[in-house]
């Protein structure tokens, strides 16, 4: 393993047997888009049994990636990746909500 970064001031469980590539990041530690204080909140990490993570991931807060699932290289995971996957969440960038902090979408 080579370069992998891991923020682990919240819980990152690695199950046997998982293979890391390098440049990854695991992050355990975000802040919480509901606050209008921004406060960080920690959420915790699991790698299952035999998975496989290739170069250049990103593993957000909250994560689960499955036993025996494959992550391509240049993902960013976030949520849940099935069991016996093979998985290309990619890195496009899209709207999910607005923060309700700001309920006229504006940062004045």
């Amino acid at each position: 393993m080579e370069n992998i970064i891991f923020d682990n001031r919240g819980s990152i469980k690695i199950d046997d047997y998982v293979n890391i590539g390098p440049n990854c990041t695991l992050f355990t530690r975000g802040h919480s888009i509901n606050s209008p204080l921004f406060e960080t909140k920690t959420n915790p990490i699991y790698l299952g049994k035999y998975c496989v993570l290739f170069s250049n991931i990103i593993v957000l807060p909250s994560s689960v990636v499955g036993e025996k699932a494959v992550v391509y290289p240049g993902s960013v995971v976030s949520g849940y990746v099935n069991p016996a996957s093979i998985n290309n969440q990619g890195n496009r960038s899209s709207l999910m909500l607005y923060s309700p902090a700001y309920p006229d979408n504006s940062l004045d």
